[in-house]
């Protein structure tokens, strides 16, 4: 089987030897001026013998979409591929899942003419769920949400691209259920010879094998704070922030929180105050969850806001936070005890001996 990015070993060897021709001949002339004229100190053979060797990495270099050695499609495919489960800012809902890639190695960005984005899950094999045109979009967000999609439909490592099509029907991810994702990229054929005839197919739009597989990802629904002290975290509850228990829902998928605070809504900045490992819904783990923190470090002015955030133990870090957060909930403290009646200074004092100008006077 051929693979994109490889020519016919036909093609590739009347290649390497024209090539070998002509660097032949630009050594034996290199040789024989070497030997008409003295060698200057500094000077070196590699100096002469250097215009020949760049001659032949520089057409080696020029050969476009071809890989002259190994023939497993490696250097055609789409690389660095990864996914994670994302948020767009804490508290955002929803569940997304974000697949980022790099061009193929051997494909210039002006002959890409579109990629096309496969998933699969452990009950359903891969399918299309989104596709890009060109090279200028090498990122991609699962949601929650079906839809159609528009991309090339050729068969992962064929001859053919085939046409630009309409998927319909395409399913949504869900929460709590766990996604891989693979790449294939249409292109337009420089340096390739697929069907052996000893002539480069180039202008042939072809598709690539998939990419490397991602590892499974799980998609996640943000975690809702329930309460706080026992109170009810739809107001804003004011509590002991050195004693602060914080109860939440379980998300679907998660066997991971983290309890976070902040002295900000938008937690630019932000201190964990507890990660906490749980059974999850799915193995028959509780709804709710809780446990006890000290935030009094990262109140201000009085107040600080505390959010959780789920992850999957095993699932590359949610990004860009680390976790998916559900929305931030702000606690007030208790306000100081009143002074005792009187205040603290004791009894009143006696009226001061000072005269206005503050020294002592005396009668004789």
């Amino acid at each position: 089987m051929w693979y994109p990015g490889q020519y016919s070993r036909r093609a590739g060897i009347s290649a390497l030897l024209g090539l070998s021709v002509v660097v032949a001949a630009g050594l034996a002339a290199s040789t024989a001026r070497a030997s008409a004229r003295p060698v200057s100190r500094g000077s070196s053979q590699a100096k002469l013998l250097g215009g020949p060797l760049r001659l032949l990495s520089g057409a080696l270099l020029g050969l476009g979409n071809t890989t002259v050695l190994g023939r497993d499609g490696n250097s055609n495919r789409p690389h660095d591929l990864v996914a994670h489960a994302y948020q767009f800012r804490p508290g955002a809902p929803g569940s997304f899942i974000r697949v980022m890639w790099d061009r193929p190695k051997s494909i210039r960005s002006s002959t890409v003419m579109g990629y096309v984005i496969w998933r699969g899950d452990p009950q359903t094999p891969l399918q299309v769920v989104g596709g890009f045109d060109g090279d200028s979009t090498r990122s991609f967000i699962d949601n929650e949400a079906g839809r159609t999609v528009n991309a090339y439909n050729g068969v992962p490592s064929s001859d053919s691209a085939g046409a630009r099509a309409q998927f319909v029907g395409v399913p949504s991810i869900v929460a709590g259920d766990h996604y891989v994702y693979q790449v294939a990229t249409a292109y337009e054929a420089v340096l390739e010879d697929r069907n052996q005839d000893g002539q480069f197919d180039t202008g042939a739009a072809f598709m690539s094998p998939l990419s490397m597989t991602t590892r499974y990802v799980t998609a996640l629904a943000p975690p809702s704070i329930t309460a706080v002290n026992g109170a009810s975290a739809g107001g804003t509850p004011q509590v002991d922030l050195r004693h602060l228990t914080v109860e939440w829902q379980q998300t679907p998928g998660a066997d991971t929180y983290v309890v976070v605070a902040s002295s900000g809504p938008q937690f630019r900045s932000r201190s964990t105050l507890a990660t906490v490992r749980t059974v999850p819904l799915e193995a028959g783990g509780p709804a709710t969850v809780s446990t006890t923190v000290n935030a009094n470090r990262r109140a201000r002015g009085g107040h600080v806001f505390i959010a959780v955030g789920a992850r999957h133990r095993g699932d590359p870090k949610p990004q860009p936070f680390g976790a998916i957060f559900g929305t931030p909930v702000e606690v007030l403290g208790e306000a100081s005890p009143p002074p005792p009646p009187g205040g603290s200074s004791g009894p009143p004092a006696p009226p001061s001996t000072r005269a206005a100008g503050g020294r002592h006077r005396h009668r004789r």
